[in-house]
């Protein structure tokens, strides 16, 4: 499995342990505030790190009622690290998601499925691809990847004062990609192990796909 996958779910995990052992102390009070609530701002911090598509998530959760909830979130790009604009290479990406929660006993504890959305364009100079099996080095040209796909969710608000909780969710589900290459000076080359095969493998693919993070919410009202 993917390090950063491993890193992010024990971070998970750690803040979860944390956030239900001050929650556990903190008055009813709080937890009437949230459950009385229909708005929130959501911010998920666990998105700046992720290694291809960097972003800042906002988002908004409106409660119809203390069952039923829906969440919108945008993702807007932190071009830092692997996605830095170089002489070399140029990304321009974005993620949307939906989420639809549903709190069985109206309380805090939460289920529901969430579509996600990708996009993301490369320029790239002096690139790799792989096409049909092969290989082959490019001089220039352009990656288009869009992403879409489902996730079935499971999560808790943990309330930390009158406004402000703790949203923890983990989840999977499937993911649905579609690669296309558009490239000058193309030549074949032997096969790479390094090869980001998700990335850089022309047509579609299909595969899992995992949620899990951590989002900090704020009340309105």
């Amino acid at each position: 499995m993917n390090p950063f996958i491993i890193t992010a779910i024990s971070v998970l995990l750690s803040v979860t342990s944390f956030a239900q052992n001050k929650t556990s102390k903190r008055p009813v009070k709080y937890s009437d505030d949230y459950l009385n609530s229909r708005m929130f701002i959501k911010v998920n911090p666990f998105a700046a790190f992720d290694p291809k598509t960097p972003t800042a998530m906002p988002g908004l959760e409106f409660r119809f009622s203390k069952k039923f909830a829906v969440e919108l979130s945008v993702g807007l790009p932190l071009k830092y690290g692997d996605v830095r604009t170089t002489d070399t290479v140029h990304h321009d990406y974005y993620k949307l998601k939906a989420e639809i929660k549903y709190f069985p006993r109206g309380g805090r504890i939460y289920i529901g499925p969430e579509a996600f959305y990708v996009k993301k364009d490369s320029w790239v100079r002096n690139g790799v691809f792989r096409q049909e099996g092969t290989y082959y080095s490019f001089t220039e040209g352009t990656i288009n990847r869009t992403a879409w796909g489902l996730a079935f969710k499971f999560g808790f608000a943990a309330p930390l004062s009158r406004r402000l909780h703790f949203d923890c969710f983990m989840g999977m589900g499937v993911r649905f990609q579609q690669v296309d290459v558009q490239a000058t000076g193309m030549e074949r080359i032997k096969s790479l192990w390094w090869f980001d095969f998700h990335e850089n493998s022309e047509g579609p693919y299909t595969g899992p796909h995992y949620a899990f993070g951590l989002k900090v919410g704020y009340r309105l009202f």
